[in-house]
Parts: C-alpha cells; structure tokens; sequence
C-alpha cells in the first residue's frame, strides 16, 4: 500500500518508501493524531525527524508548513529515499539530511547548540540502549538526551512512538513534562513539553 501526504500544501502526493519490510512506517492514523496536536505551532517550526525511515513525517510536516526539518537515520536505504522525496516535492532547500546514528547525533547537535521546536522519535521498537552498564529503553533514552542537552526551545514539544508494551509513561524528566499519551494499537504516542526557560 503506497504512503501519501495526509494534508497541506503537498496532500494526496506519493512518499517513495524503502521497500520490502525493512522499515515500519507509522500508521496513518497515529500521523494524523500526531499532526493535530501539532497543527497550531507547526507553521515556521524547526523538526527534527529521528529515525526518519521515508521521512513521511518530516514530509508532513514540511506540507503543513514547518520552515525546516532535520531527518537522521542510519540506514541508506532510507537516506536515498528521503533524498528522493525532497527532490520529488522540491523541498531540498527547507530538510537537512543527516546519515547518522541518532543518539550521536542528539549528542553533536548539543555541541553545535541547535535547538528544535518540535522533535518526532520512533525507534525500533521493543529495543534497548546499553552502555557502560546502562540499559534504557531507546524511548527513554531518548528523552533523557533531549532533557540533558536542552535540545528543545521553550515550549517545544517531543513526541515519542513506540510499542505500547515497552513505552513507560514517564510523567517528567528535568524540564519535559508528559502532556498526553495516546494508544494506536499496538503502538503509543507519548507527547512532552518544554518548560524549561532559555
């Protein structure tokens, strides 16, 4: 079944996706939920797309008006067909692409003081980070990074996909705290917000 763009300026238009079961693309449903949230204060955002796949969100947001996304996997595969979709919609001056891991990436982003209004992470679910005897969810790994780093401008927001069996709500880390949390199936969509001051 072929992905498009739910609504905005690109809607109804074809993402090309990287074939096979490679990746698993968010349902449609959860990107819509995900995007009406975000609706009021996606206009002019910078996004950050962590393990973008096709770079169907990132996409989506650029249709509904984000000024620039960021989109890091470490796949290339889905590097070539996130190139391809920027090329396709002619939106390579408004996405960064970045063929990386995204926890090095969280962390040379920090280095760089780039800073994010809206961060989308959907890590392969059910999997762990470890190291140096540190074993965390990739979900909560990814939340304490963006907390420790102040990744997030005030009032951003991070969302959080990841397996409903796995995914902890955690009520607050640091500065980000849970607004909502929501269930698609098998999947949950955590969101977070940045209180913190700059």
């Amino acid at each position: 079944m072929k992905m498009r763009i739910i609504s905005g300026l690109y809607k109804n238009r074809t993402i090309v996706a990287p074939k096979g079961d490679k990746t698993r693309p968010t349902s449609s449903q959860l990107r819509a939920a995900l995007f009406n949230i975000c609706q009021l204060y996606i206009e002019d955002a910078v996004f950050l797309d962590l393990f973008a796949g096709s770079g169907a969100i990132g996409l989506e947001a650029l249709s509904r008006g984000a000024k620039k996304v960021v989109f890091v996997d470490n796949q290339r595969y889905c590097i070539q067909c996130i190139q391809k979709n920027l090329e396709n919609f002619r939106e390579e001056d408004h996405g960064q692409v970045f063929f990386n891991d995204a926890f090095d990436f969280l962390q040379e982003s920090a280095v760089c003081h780039e800073k994010f209004d809206i961060i989308y992470a959907d890590p392969p679910y059910n999997s762990f980070f470890t190291k140096k005897g540190e074993s965390l969810g990739f979900s909560e790994k990814i939340l304490q990074l963006v907390n420790e780093k102040s990744l997030l401008r005030m009032g951003g927001t991070l969302f959080l996909e990841d397996s409903s069996a796995s995914l902890a709500e955690v009520e607050a880390c640091g500065s980000l705290q849970l607004k909502s949390a929501r269930q698609f199936g098998h999947s949950k969509l955590l969101e977070y917000q940045n209180f913190l001051e700059e």
